[in-house]
């Protein structure tokens, strides 16, 4: 499975073997996330709310533990810019009010700074185990009510156990799934 994981992230990107940290992350996305929010999306149409609260939050967790990951990814392969204008033209395909210009400026640069920091500790820890462990105490920081990081990444509405039960899981998959990766 991880071959293919490979190859499709080749095929993608055009990158004939693919930081390791890309394919374990790959896996996470792609695998884990994508299931989970199947989940929660059967649970919604099921009607089954509480059910659906539980696996979208899980789901958040698991997102939010990876997303510095791909936001260091995608800032050594040049992507960032390109990323930040889909981020904007996705807020104005759901319809979410255009966001005034000098708070789009603090917020791009916060966005700036947490990719930089992100890129940082990736350079540093090629496995991306570092950032993993980083973003995962960030969320736990913030469950108990600390400010942590650039940004709030966990929502009042939200039950922080479950998000960081995502977190948690999402990081020990990714920890799994890395070593696995080697001889590829």
């Amino acid at each position: 499975m991880l071959s293919l994981v490979r190859d499709m992230e080749a095929a993608e990107t055009g990158e004939q073997n693919p930081m390791r940290a890309v394919i374990a992350g790959r896996v996470l996305t792609d695998q884990i996330l994508t299931s989970t929010l199947d989940i929660a999306a059967e649970r919604y149409n099921s009607g089954l709310l509480p059910n659906f609260v539980m696996w979208y939050d899980v789901a958040d967790g698991i997102q939010e533990a990876g997303a510095p990951l791909f936001m260091a990814i995608n800032e050594l392969r040049g992507n960032t810019e390109q990323k930040m204008k889909q981020s904007k033209a996705l807020q104005g395909e759901y319809g979410t009010q255009p966001t005034p210009p000098i708070v789009q400026g603090i917020s791009d640069s916060m966005w700036r700074a947490e990719v930089a920091s992100a890129t940082r500790m990736l350079q540093e820890d090629p496995s991306g185990f570092t950032l993993i462990d980083a973003s995962v105490e960030e969320l736990k920081t913030q469950a108990r009510g600390e400010r942590a990081g650039y940004r709030r990444r966990m929502h009042s509405y939200q039950i922080p156990e479950f998000v960081i039960a995502g977190a948690e899981m999402a990081q020990a998959v990714y920890k799994a799934v890395y070593p696995l990766t080697e001889n590829l």
